[in-house]
């Protein structure tokens, strides 16, 4: 899918990459040949208005790219070409916009080389934005000497000029340049001016924009509250939607390195639900695994889990809703280059429009040329960057292997999680059955005592001792909430063994689940008021019930009917 990708594999790779480079020339070539003869129908159906404004929005519709071509040979045919060098550069810069925006780093640095290439004033406004937008890309691409030294000319042309915006959006790439060196301190000091000029000159949006990489420079417990909350209060202002899920993430983060957990997991699931509802998937995905983290510090390895699966399923989704975004954006992509190599054509640094009878074969080889060199320059650029791609798909690896195994781990705390929770219910159960009886068995104990009165008085003021001491030892009522906690769990158990077997009576239900719960004969007797003998008449009926060998034990088979697995308390 990503070139980048394929040429880091081995040097096998390398040849391939070069030879459908190869490919890719002939098929251009081709192409471009086949476009020589006459214009679309479709273009004359557009006004030379419509065209225009097309070409000349604020920013390109990645939802419909194949119009850009139709309008820009609609104006073409009836503007100079002047004007139509502007509408150009107009195009490729914003198709490398789009580019970026899809983290297509080469296909962006092709569409704005050949910007470059048409951009004949070196010292213009669209040459320095061209100029600051390959500086981003070696930036974000690893190439941080090389980008260092068009920021700070960029930065200078801008200051100079007055061009706040542009100015302030250089210095947050000059900032994300010293914090990708591990000067973080550095890009504060810058970032924290670019906040004074973002408020110096109203620049709501580059404010937010300044704050989130601000936020992106500190650790979680070095955040500031104040900026946070204002960069909230500014996109809701605004109606800033793209930022909301990104500052609820910063105050989420916050909350989280303040250790206050309360909080974080409500501005987590206010990030999560706003990053779904604006389709931010970077942010989605780091609020998943950041609320799993803290899951995992509370020991509640299920949840964890739970969310570290999201995660990865999000990742997926991602990657394979963008494949097919990628493959029609590149296509889009050689049909814009095939338009420019067919229209347009560089002489002694001029740019010329190809006459319209199309017949200017020179201009076309001239165009494939430049095209060629195009290529050859990003596939030298390709295999240099090898070293430094292969660095970070090991390191992408080895985060994908880390939380693997990660999950790997939490599964397997659930799963003993789960055991020690149904042993401590099954304990649970045991202690509250013999809470919840003590006074009725108390109470037996009194009601044989007084049934032994009788005309000795002395004898019977003894046997009222003995009652008094028996109310004295009677236990106050447990709360609600454990009886029916404990009410749950025998019912719970019930409601399994009924399900396999079916045929047991009320009576034999009651006594297996006394077995259970590992009560002896003799607590059994205590509890029911019946004889050993009668207890053990009940489990040899209980076995033949449940058709059991001699062999087989009964208290094994009565544990295992219960797994923690079916608890129904942990979907809940």
């Amino acid at each position: 899918m990503c070139i980048f990708a394929s040429i880091t594999q081995n040097d096998n790779m390398q040849n391939s990459s070069i030879l459908r480079y190869l490919f890719c020339l002939v098929m251009v070539f081709m192409s471009m040949m086949s476009l020589a003869g006459p214009a679309n129908s479709s273009e004359d159906t557009m006004t030379v208005k419509k065209a225009e404004s097309i070409i000349t929005s604020t920013v390109i519709q990645s939802s419909s790219l194949g119009i850009y071509f139709d309008a820009l040979t609609k104006l073409k045919q009836v503007k100079s070409a002047e004007e139509m060098q502007r509408y150009t550069l107009q195009t490729l810069t914003g198709f490398a916009s789009i580019a970026l925006s899809l983290k297509r780093f080469d296909l962006a640095n092709l569409l704005l080389s050949r910007a470059q290439l048409y951009c004949t004033k070196k010292d213009s406004i669209t040459y320095y934005e061209i100029y600051s937008g390959i500086a981003y890309i070696e930036l974000s691409e690893g190439g941080l000497k090389a980008s260092y030294a068009k920021l700070l000319k960029t930065l200078e042309f801008y200051k100079k000029r007055n061009m706040h915006y542009q100015y302030i959006v250089t210095l947050i790439n000059l900032a994300t340049y010293y914090r990708l060196t591990d000067n973080r301190a550095k890009a504060k000091i810058i970032l924290k001016n670019a906040y004074k000029e973002t408020v110096a000159h109203k620049q709501t949006l580059l404010q937010i924009k300044v704050l989130q990489t601000l936020f992106a420079c500190d650790d979680d417990n070095e955040l500031d509250y104040s900026l946070i909350t204002t960069a909230i209060r500014q996109a809701q202002a605004n109606n800033l939607t793209p930022f909301y899920p990104k500052c609820q993430l910063a105050l989420a983060r916050y909350y989280q390195g303040k250790l206050q957990d309360e909080q974080a997991f409500v501005a987590f699931d206010k990030t999560i639900e706003l990053a779904r509802k604006y389709n931010d998937n970077d942010c989605l995905i780091e609020a998943l695994r950041r609320k799993g983290v803290i899951y995992e510090r509370k020991n509640n390895y299920q949840l964890a889990y739970y969310l570290y699966r999201q995660v990865l399923t999000t990742e997926a989704q991602e990657e394979e809703r963008n494949k097919k975004t990628i493959q029609d954006f590149m296509a889009n992509t050689q049909n814009l280059l095939n338009w420019c190599d067919k229209n347009v054509r560089m002489e002694h640094g001029t740019f010329k429009l190809v006459d319209e009878d199309g017949n200017n074969v020179t201009g076309i080889y001239v165009a494939v040329g430049a095209f060629v060199l195009a290529l050859l320059l990003a596939a030298g650029r390709l295999l240099r960057d090898k070293r430094n791609m292969s660095a970070a798909l090991e390191a992408e690896k080895q985060k994908n292997d880390e939380l693997s195994s990660l999950l790997n781990d939490t599964a397997s705390k659930v799963e003993r999680n789960d055991a020690l929770i149904a042993e401590m219910e099954q304990q649970i159960s045991y202690l509250l059955l013999f809470y919840n009886n003590h006074n009725v068995l108390l109470d037996k104990i009194r009601n044989a005592v007084r049934s032994c009165y009788g005309k000795d008085n002395s004898v019977n003021n003894e046997l009222r001792k003995i009652c008094a001491q028996i109310m004295d030892y009677r236990l106050i009522p447990i709360s609600s909430c454990f009886t029916e906690k404990q009410e749950k769990i025998m019912k719970n158990y019930q409601d399994k063994l009924l399900s396999l077997y079916p045929k047991l009576s009320k009576n034999e239900v009651l006594l297996a689940t006394y077995i259970y719960l590992g009560l002896s004969t003799h607590e059994i007797c205590i509890l029911t008021g019946n004889q050993a003998q009668s207890v053990n008449i009940g489990r040899y009926r209980l076995r033949k019930s449940m058709n059991l060998d001699r062999e087989t034990s009964l208290e094994v088979v009565l544990r295992n009917v219960y797994q923690p697995s079916s608890r129904t308390d942990n979907k809940n």
